[in-house]
């Protein structure tokens, strides 16, 4: 499990309603365990805010 408490929730909230305004449908469905391809291709770019 990770350490909750050491997550800035403000970031994970803008992120979360990012994802959900953008994707929602896609995000709350089943899918494969590697995520959104949307997603992971903006983290793999730089372009998601760091969460440290």
């Amino acid at each position: 499990m990770p350490n909750v408490s050491a997550l800035p929730m403000d970031t994970v909230g803008a992120v979360m309603t990012d994802l959900m305004a953008q994707n929602g449908p896609v995000a709350l469905h089943y899918s494969s365990t590697q995520g959104i391809a949307s997603s992971r291709r903006s983290c793999a770019a730089g372009d998601a805010p760091p969460f440290w």
